[in-house]
């Protein structure tokens, strides 16, 4: 999906009309309102295999007009994601051939591993009898000479020949274009002509070729930087807290994720831990105080950390902390140290709860948890600020799940018994009220 969001953009964007894009698919982006399928196009499926190409003559699908494509893979982290094409107008193709050579009476063609001709330069010399070089050729006599160009191109291996047109001899030089797939450059001169120019028709097509490819790198440079881009603003949202700048919850869950995963023998605690009363704070000092408070706190808290161990805020002003100490006396110097913080002479009070990890294969949600649970037991509490999770907690969590499960039958089956104790006027001995209270009284003696 982002990778065909891409491709739309690019194609609404782009100030080339000759230059297009296709997704994996075939799907072609050729502006931002039309979508052509050349899955089915020859020049496609080579690209997409690896190999570029330019195709054959053929007819446009949107004008209707004579064209040539250029294709090539378009890679990703070395995957090939869709390709580029480039087209040329059957004007542009053979303005490329209208250079004469050897004073004027130089000729060439381009012709595939068939011999079918592609592209011929326009020259008096270019006799043609058919659209098919071997055959010209041969019909002009010469079938030792079309026996060795055939074995040659078919082995993909340059060449040359002398053959005889119209009574003429003439020397031509055929090799692979090794830029384009399946195309082949045939140059011939009357053998009296030849001159020291012979080889510049091969470096106009190869200045050419050179072009198209430098375009090709750009756009596959612009991808790439622009793929890096976004994985870059979106690491940031998913990874850096818009409050403290420091690690998110989730970046948090992929650290020690990975850290666990290594199976290191070593021993490991989560650090669950928030200030008390934060609410007032942000209530009455302001939020933009509040924030800042917690951007002390993260700061305060990653300088206090060893190498190897990381923080993260979860929420609100609720931290967590990976560690490989949980002394208790460790964690009381980061409190004393981070009491004080605050330039409205604010004193912090904090909850904190200490969860040791014996088992690398639990789950890391549920190890925190278990420590905001430790931490809550002691809010409120004087002069204790940390409490270690323990097998207690466990059993008190079960016990209030089943408390909750039977007060929800004594209502049910009306267990709750009223009874009213008198109070009576001392001066005068008289009835004034009654205090109401509340029994409960179970049938089966689950209490």
């Amino acid at each position: 999906a982002d990778i065909n969001k891409f491709l739309e953009d690019y194609s609404k964007n782009s100030i080339d009309d000759s230059l297009f894009l296709a997704n994996k698919n075939g799907l072609a982006y050729v502006d931002g309102d039309t979508h052509i399928d050349i899955s089915g196009r020859r020049y496609f499926k080579l690209a997409i295999d690896g190999i570029s190409n330019i195709s054959e003559r053929t007819i446009s699908r949107i004008n209707g007009e004579y064209i040539f494509v250029g294709s090539v893979p378009l890679y990703y982290d070395n995957n090939i994601i869709g390709t580029i094409q480039k087209i040329y107008t059957d004007k542009q193709m053979n303005e490329l051939f209208a250079a004469s050579l050897f004073s004027s009476k130089g000729y060439m063609y381009v012709i595939n591993s068939e011999g079918y001709i592609i592209l011929h330069t326009k020259h008096i010399n270019c006799a043609l009898k058919s659209d098919n070089y071997f055959r010209d050729v041969y019909e002009y006599g010469n079938v030792e000479a079309v026996r060795k160009m055939k074995d040659d191109i078919k082995a993909n291996k340059s060449g040359f020949m002398e053959n005889a047109v119209n009574g003429e001899k003439t020397f031509s030089a055929y090799t692979p274009i090794e830029q384009v797939h399946d195309w082949y450059l045939v140059t011939s001169v009357p053998t009296d002509v030849i001159a020291e120019n012979g080889n510049i028709v091969m470096k106009i097509f190869y200045m050419v070729m050179v072009s198209l490819v430098l375009i090709f790198l750009v756009s596959i440079c612009y991808f790439a930087w622009n793929k890096r881009r976004q994985k870059r603003v979106l690491e940031k949202i998913a990874f850096v807290d818009n409050v403290t700048g420091g690690n998110t919850y989730n970046k948090f869950l992929v650290d020690v994720q990975e850290t666990l995963s290594n199976k290191i023998n070593k021993q490991f605690y989560i650090l669950s831990f928030d200030v008390d009363n934060f609410k007032y704070i942000n209530n009455f000092y302001g939020f933009a105080c509040g924030d800042k408070i917690l951007r002390q706190i993260y700061s305060s808290v990653s300088v206090w950390m060893q190498p190897g161990e990381t923080a993260a805020r979860i929420s609100g002003d609720r931290f967590v902390c990976f560690l490989l100490d949980a002394d208790e006396e460790r964690i009381e110097a980061l409190f004393s140290a981070i009491r004080n913080i605050t330039e409205e002479n604010l004193i912090l009070h904090f909850s904190a709860g200490v969860y040791v990890i014996k088992d690398y294969d639990e789950n890391i949600n549920l190890m925190v948890d278990k420590a905001s649970v430790a931490a809550q037991t002691i809010k409120g509490v004087l002069n204790q600020h940390v409490v270690y999770y323990s097998k207690q907690f466990d059993d008190q969590t079960a016990r209030n799940e089943e408390l909750k499960r039977d007060l929800k039958l004594a209502i049910k089956n009306d267990e709750f018994v009223a009874f009213y104790q008198p109070k009576v006027d001392i001066n005068s001995g008289k009835l004034v009220g009654a205090e109401a209270l509340i029994r409960w009284q179970t049938k089966d003696n689950r209490l």
